[in-house]
C-alpha cells in the first residue's frame, strides 16, 4: 500500500494528469486519464534536511518496504471530471486522484465489480453540484460507501500543510 511510502521527507518524481474537461452533466463516466508514471527519487535526509524526515523512515525501513531510488511506483488514476462522476474498477492496485476540495469519494459494488468514484463538484456551482449528485445518487445501490477526504482537516490544519516550508529538486 502506498502509505508506507508517503511519508515525510520520502521524494518522489510525479506530475499529476490533467482535470479531464468534460460538459457539466452529472453523468456518472468511466475514466479517462492516463495514469503517469511516479517514480522515487530519494529523500530529504539524501539532500541534507535530515529535521525534514519522519524519524521513521530509516535505511532499514526503506529496505523493509522495498524502497529504493528510480523505483517505478504502481497506481491507478481516478480522473476529476468537473461536473461528472469519474469512476475506474477497483483491482489490485492503489488508487489516487485528486486535485481534491471537498469532492466525495465514493465505493460501490455493481454487477460483482467494485468501483471508486470522484464526485466531480465544482467551487460556486451549487445547481450543478445538485445534478452531479443525483445523478450519482441514481446509480449507486444501497452498499455504496463515501467520505469527503477535505472533511478530516481542520481549516487551521490544512493552512499549515499548505503554508509548510517546501523543497524543490
Amino acid at each position: 500500500m502506498l502509505e508506507r511510502y508517503f511519508k515525510k521527507g520520502t521524494i518522489f518524481k510525479w506530475t499529476r494528469p490533467p482535470t479531464t474537461q468534460v460538459p457539466l452533466d452529472g453523468i456518472v463516466a468511466d475514466k479517462v486519464a492516463r495514469t503517469t508514471p511516479m517514480t522515487f527519487i530519494g529523500t530529504a535526509r539524501d539532500m541534507g534536511f535530515d529535521r525534514m524526515m519522519d524519524p521513521t523512515v530509516t535505511n532499514l525501513y526503506l529496505q523493509q518496504v522495498g524502497l529504493r531510488p528510480g523505483q517505478h511506483i504502481k497506481y491507478r488514476w481516478l480522473d476529476y471530471m468537473p461536473g461528472r462522476t469519474a469512476k475506474v474498477r477497483i483491482g489490485n492496485r492503489n488508487i489516487l486522484t485528486g486535485p481534491m476540495s471537498g469532492c466525495p469519494i465514493a465505493r460501490w459494488q455493481a454487477g460483482g465489480t467494485n468501483y471508486v468514484g470522484h464526485v466531480g463538484t465544482l467551487l460556486g456551482m451549487p445547481a450543478k453540484n445538485l445534478l452531479v449528485k443525483q445523478a450519482f445518487q441514481a446509480i449507486a445501490p444501497p452498499n455504496t460507501t463515501g467520505f469527503n477526504p477535505a472533511g478530516a482537516w481542520q481549516p487551521g490544519e490544512m493552512s499549515q500543510v499548505m503554508t509548510a516550508p517546501r523543497i524543490t529538486v
